[in-house]
């Protein structure tokens, strides 16, 4: 029975770290690329990451274990390997990066991307009270009120 849970906590334990190296990536990702994008663009990401990103790691400061868990996360070695991640990211982006700098992706495809990282966030977060208010309508409106959306893309 303790082995069973041991094993139980050990696999949740490892889920959560996933998930903050996972929002750690994201959040940095968009820091790096933040110059390459015009601020149209640009408002849309940062609002994505505000929504998601910060949101979550603030909610898991909450609680010590995590907390420490991200401090790890922070230290020199994991940094080596979130910054590896992340470079070979931005050169699997680049061909959209391109798109976005240029002005080509359209307003519909980022609201998709914005869509699916919030349905994102809710799946993993086993549709946590925080992330369910992000996605019900009322607050789908005032993401876009951020980010200047019209409605009409819906």
């Amino acid at each position: 029975m303790s082995d069973a849970r041991t094993r139980a906590e050990s696999r949740v334990a490892a889920v959560v770290d996933y998930w903050i190296e996972d929002a750690l990536v994201r959040a940095m990702t968009v820091a790096r690329i933040e110059a390459r994008v015009d601020p149209h663009v640009r408002a849309r990401l940062v609002a994505m990451t505000d929504a998601i990103t910060i949101a979550r790691i603030e909610e898991w400061m909450t609680d010590e274990r995590v907390a420490g868990r991200i401090r790890d996360l922070l230290h020199d070695h994991v940094d080596a390997r979130i910054d590896e991640r992340i470079d070979a990211r931005i050169i699997a982006m680049s061909a959209s990066e391109m798109e976005l700098a240029a002005g080509a992706v359209s307003d519909a495809r980022i609201d998709h991307w914005i869509d699916d990282a919030l349905i994102s966030a809710r799946v993993r977060s086993q549709i946590s009270s925080r992330i369910e208010d992000l996605i019900d309508y009322r607050s789908r409106a005032l993401i876009r009120s951020r980010v200047h959306l019209d409605p009409a893309d819906d």
